[in-house]
């Protein structure tokens, strides 16, 4: 148990490491699409974690990580309708 806990705790944060990479125009649309995000979150992590193992620790990780998106995502969208996320902008010639 205490593995598949480690293992969606990694899976996340690799997660929320490669969304702060992503381009601004996506990020915009993940928040403008929450739910759909959200679902593409969890899809990607069950079948990525699936492909792995089909044990209970694949299934306890893929939860915890699920979790962890689903509450990273719903914060992100939070600051960003608060303005508290840096929001670039473009050069206008």
């Amino acid at each position: 148990m205490l593995n598949g806990i480690f293992l969606g705790i990694l899976t996340a944060l690799s997660a929320i490491m490669t969304f702060t990479k992503w381009p601004e125009w996506l990020k915009r649309l993940v928040v403008k699409h929450e739910l759909i995000a959200d679902v593409i979150a969890g899809f990607s992590v069950w079948a990525i974690l699936g492909m792995i193992s089909k044990t209970l620790t694949a299934v306890i990780g893929a939860v915890i990580a699920e979790l962890i998106l689903g509450l990273s995502l719903h914060f992100y969208v939070e600051q960003y309708h608060a303005g508290k996320v840096l929001q670039k902008r473009s050069k206008q010639s």
